[in-house]
Order: structure tokens, then C-alpha cells, then sequence
């Protein structure tokens, strides 16, 4: 059972993955919660383990939000990824600065000085 605050934490958190990102988290609390109630707290670690961000719950407006910290710098010019394979790394920008663009592909592919195609294509070959 999910405490009020907890869905709310739920409802803020975008779930850039859709339903099915939230399918597989609920999952994930379910399989790794060790009792019937799962606190903020719990849902807070899970979702900083999940996402590989750091979260902050906002306790001072009345409804709680899920802030995200990691992936871009405070001032929005720089990114951090995981070190990892060179494709996944570049598959992980390309989402990132996708996700910053709000999913337009020929204003990230203008910004980058690639065609739209391209990206198309990168995020295509990933999946």
C-alpha cells in the first residue's frame, strides 16, 4: 500500500519512459519493499537508485515534489552521463538533450549541426 505522499511523488515524477517505465518501477518497489506500506523515503532511494538521479523532496510547498538533480548542471550548459560503451553514452546525450529540447528532433539536430535524420537513427539503432 502506497502512503498519500508517495503518490503524489509518483503522480509529480515525469516517467520520460511512459507507462511502461512506470510499469517496471512499480515493479521494481514491489519485488524490493520489505513491508505492506512503502514510505517516501523507500520511493525516494528507489527512484535515486532507478534513474541514477539525486531527488530532493520539497517539504515546504503543501503538495511534495520530486525535484530531479542529476544530468545537467545548474545552469543547464553541461551534462553528465555514466562512463560507459561510447554508443551508450551517446545514445544517453542524445536523449538527454532530446528530453531538454521537449522532444523536438530538428531543433536538437539544428543545435548539434546534424540532420534530424541522424538522431533518428541513433536512437533507432539503440533499441
Amino acid at each position: 500500500m502506497f502512503s498519500p505522499l508517495v503518490l503524489s511523488i509518483l503522480k509529480k515524477y515525469p516517467w520520460p519512459g511512459n507507462i511502461r517505465e512506470l510499469e517496471t518501477f512499480i515493479e521494481k518497489i514491489v519485488i524490493t519493499a520489505d513491508s505492506d506500506t512503502i514510505d517516501e523515503t523507500f520511493i525516494k532511494n528507489t527512484l535515486e537508485e532507478y534513474t541514477g538521479n539525486h531527488f530532493s523532496l520539497d517539504n515546504s510547498k503543501p503538495d511534495t515534489t520530486v525535484i530531479p538533480k542529476g544530468n545537467f548542471s545548474e545552469d543547464q550548459s553541461h551534462i553528465v552521463v555514466k562512463i560507459n560503451t561510447l554508443e551508450k553514452m551517446e545514445e544517453e546525450i542524445i536523449r538527454l538533450l532530446l528530453q531538454k529540447e521537449n522532444g523536438n528532433k530538428q531543433s536538437l539536430a539544428t543545435k548539434l549541426g546534424i540532420s534530424r535524420a541522424t538522431i533518428w537513427n541513433k536512437l533507432k539503432e539503440k533499441k
